[in-house]
């Protein structure tokens, strides 16, 4: 004799949703929805940076670079250096192919800090406001104060890889060096 009315598991479906798996279904859809506006706003950010260095660079005949020369002048005389690469050989900051933009002062105007654009463009946090101006530029310095770079081991690593559960950071200098893959249209990198 089989039963009239078997029990059924509550996520199973006869062709209506039980309210387990609406529930499932509902939170799927909004993980998806918040994934999206992630990467939407990171399209957006970087669609901003590509069109404000290309923007800036236009200025320039030297593809690629920014030019800027009163600042690069400044640079120079102060002996200034990237503040977010580890120390360079001179031929490796002529491999980095960008000027010296700055300088950036702190808040309370006790510090002044020049970078090389790549190394800007690179960095998550930094963004350009509508006047083509850099924001978070200290921020990301202090950040990449604390990180170690998983190619030459020096503090000041400023990009980390695109993967969330990967914890390796990199100098853009020592990407450029390494076996990273570099997604250069949305300024991220995957470790080897």
């Amino acid at each position: 004799m089989t039963p009239s009315n078997p029990k059924k598991h509550p996520a199973a479906s006869d062709g209506g949703d039980s309210g387990v798996t609406t529930r499932l279904r509902r939170a799927q859809e909004e993980l998806f929805q918040a994934d999206d506006t992630a990467n939407q706003r990171h399209e957006r950010q970087s669609s901003l940076k590509r069109e404000n260095s290309y923007t800036l660079s236009a200025k320039n005949p030297n593809a690629g670079r920014l030019f800027r020369s009163k600042e690069m002048m400044l640079a120079r005389k102060r002996g200034a250096h990237c503040g977010l690469c580890p120390p360079l050989e001179t031929e490796e900051e002529e491999q980095l192919m960008t000027e010296l933009v700055g300088p950036f002062p702190k808040r309370d105007g006790s510090m002044s800090l020049f970078v090389h654009l790549e190394c800007l463009l690179w960095a998550p946090e930094v963004y350009t406001d509508g006047h083509g101006n850099f924001r978070m530029v200290f921020e990301v310095y202090n950040r990449g104060r604390k990180l170690v770079c998983a190619t030459c081991g020096v503090k000041g690593a400023t990009i980390g890889c695109y993967v969330e559960s990967c914890r390796k950071s990199y100098h853009f200098a020592c990407l450029k060096k390494g076996s990273c893959r570099l997604v250069e249209e949305h300024f991220v990198c995957f470790c080897p």
